[in-house]
């Protein structure tokens, strides 16, 4: 009678184990910055370079499993020649035992912009789904955060996407980083922007949502007004419209504080 839950035991696990599939995720960025991945159960791998050991260096996180971050060298290795050298992040994992919400810290070295690029290959493609997202050109300055979640289950035709996490300060962070590319013309127009937002800030903090509603609508109104006075790039107005926008989208107490 002992032996019986045994054997449906292993069973039980055999059958599991056989219905998982092995998915391969990498991350490539620019050298500009670097990054840190956090995996569904709130493991953590990368660095951040704001984080520095007792020498100075950047602390390098190594929480999740079959996980590696490194430094890669693209183009011609002479002092002389052109050459960067970016991060590289790879990870093995279960699906869909360990599918679920990723989150993707990249923290700016200095001002510029930045690319990444994510692809999740599995060896069963009719058990788990392969994903591709690359995102191009994106505005950071130095220590700045931007934030995005990928989320993933392996079935075909389950839910797979990337999104930028967006909140009135990474907004803030984003005009000002723009305005200093010269993305943005001119100084008044960047403070232009930054004070509606402190508005929404203080609003949504005075819990005036109605009012912080009001005041991001009319940073869409200025937006499609200074893109058509030409006050401001494509680049820029992509990212201010999109991210109010989603603002609007998400408007909770939590979202967007």
């Amino acid at each position: 009678m002992k032996i019986i839950p045994r054997i449906l035991f292993f069973f039980a696990v055999a059958a599991s184990l056989k219905s998982q599939t092995h998915v391969s995720m990498q991350i490539d960025a620019s050298d500009v910055v670097d990054f840190m991945v956090t995996n569904p159960a709130g493991k953590r791998s990368g660095i951040d370079p704001r984080v520095l050991d007792g020498l100075g260096d950047p602390v390098l996180l190594n929480e999740i499993p079959d996980a590696g971050y490194a430094y890669q060298s693209v183009g011609n290795l002479n002092p002389k020649g052109n050459w960067s050298v970016s991060a590289e992040f790879t990870a093995g994992f279960s699906s869909p035992h360990d599918d679920g919400a990723f989150r993707i810290d990249l923290v700016g070295h200095r001002l510029a912009t930045f690319n990444f690029y994510l692809s999740l290959m599995s060896r069963d493609s009719t058990r788990a789904q392969h994903a591709h997202f690359n995102i191009e050109g994106a505005p950071i300055d130095k220590d700045n955060v931007a934030t995005y979640s990928f989320t993933y289950h392996g079935p075909p035709s389950s839910p797979v996407s990337l999104t930028k996490v967006v909140s009135v300060n990474s907004l803030i962070q984003d005009i000002m980083a723009m305005g200093k590319l010269g993305w943005i013309k001119k100084m008044k127009t960047v403070n232009k922007y930054v004070n509606y937002l402190d508005s929404t800030k203080i609003q949504i903090g005075k819990n005036n949502f109605e009012a912080a509603r009001n005041t991001l609508q009319t940073v869409l109104i200025n937006a499609k007004k200074d893109r058509a006075n030409k006050n401001f790039t494509t680049q820029a107005f992509k990212v201010i419209y999109s991210d109010t926008a989603n603002l609007l989208a998400h408007f909770t107490t939590s979202s967007m504080q």
